[in-house]
């Protein structure tokens, strides 16, 4: 058997688990009128469950940190609906593969959101490929600080990576901040 990509594994596992569990649940709470099937549930369980082990045994070890990537007419989260225009935003600076827009709950007296056009949950998943676009994401920063009139003053670029971290949103997303009074990290 070829060995699957490691996102397509990785939705693979997670769907293995979901029958696993599925099963197990039947198992315990067969009817009656399943009672002779019980032998079939249970071995259906057992053989996801492994194939499951196999599929994670046949990933990559980096696979863990990797999370579903979602096309832009799918993307579920808030800054997918900001770039397909269903959430208005105060945009900054737009071109094909970012976009920079008005934080709605600043932090700082300058408090801009800046993210990529493609979808990446965070830095965790960033993968080898990312590594242009990571590049561009930071001269479009720049950029993006030098038209509000704060690129020679100074600002911060804070990203959170992973809900233990902060993230709220589960797109890749920088913060630039900027303005009087900023306290030393």
């Amino acid at each position: 058997m070829p060995l699957l990509h490691a996102r397509h594994a990785t939705q693979a596992i997670v769907q293995c688990n979901r029958f696993a569990n599925y099963f197990k649940e039947i198992k315990y709470l067969t009817p009656p009128t399943l009672a002779p099937y019980h032998h079939l549930i249970t071995r259906t369980s057992s053989i996801i469950s492994q194939s499951s082990k196999k599929a994670k045994l046949a990933m990559p070890a980096t696979t863990h940190t990797t999370a579903p990537r979602y096309p832009l007419a799918t993307n579920p989260t808030i800054f997918g609906k900001i770039l397909r225009g269903e959430i208005p935003a105060k945009v900054v600076l737009e071109d094909d593969k970012a976009i920079a827009f008005h934080d709605i709950a600043p932090k700082a007296k300058v408090h801009v959101i800046i993210i990529p056009k493609q979808h990446m949950q965070c830095l965790r998943c960033m993968e080898a490929a990312d590594a242009d676009l990571m590049a561009h994401l930071l001269q479009f920063a720049n950029q993006v600080a030098d038209k509000l009139g704060v690129k020679h003053s100074g600002y911060r670029l804070i990203t959170n990576a992973g809900e233990g971290a902060g993230q709220t949103v589960p797109h890749l997303h920088f913060h630039l901040l900027a303005g009087p009074n900023l306290p030393a990290l």
